[in-house]
């Protein structure tokens, strides 16, 4: 099977993604069980604190080793992926209270659950709105040269 240059940079962009997102996702799990099973703090507080430790450090890694941003727009950046990351905490959240307060799972493994669906709303988010490539003729204009 062949793939086009644009399908194989978005796969090569989503591997170099998921290894980011798993260095991270250890990084949260550690840090949630922590607050839930040692200080004892409740797992949707737990979720909350986890998940902001985990944003921070995704945008930094991300924007290093992903996507490579030229964006100069730091501010606009980091509000983007902060409202991306609500968004996520927020499936994040639903996720937990489905699986363990209606379904009975431990919390821990409601965690896993909900970073699981997160995953693929921050990449596709990311990598379509924050970090998105300008296609060669938008930055000549951009830049005043015409194309003709």
């Amino acid at each position: 099977m062949q793939f086009s240059a644009e399908i194989k940079n978005v796969l090569a962009k989503m591997f170099r993604y998921f290894v980011v997102a798993a260095l991270i996702v250890l990084l949260e799990l550690v840090f949630f069980a922590l607050l839930n099973s040692y200080f004892k703090i409740h797992y949707i507080a737990s979720v909350i604190i986890s998940f902001c430790l985990a944003t921070v450090l995704n945008w930094y890694f991300s924007r290093k080793f992903v996507f490579a941003s030229k964006n100069r727009n730091r501010k606009r950046e980091i509000v983007l992926v902060f409202i991306v990351s609500l968004v996520g905490m927020g499936i994040q959240i639903l996720v937990s209270v489905i699986s363990v307060g209606y379904l009975g799972f431990v919390p821990l493994i409601g965690k896993i659950a909900s970073m699981a669906i997160t995953f693929f709303w921050n990449f596709w988010a990311r990598f379509k709105f924050i970090f998105k490539e300008t296609p060669a003729y938008e930055q000549e204009n951009a830049s005043g040269d015409s194309l003709l």
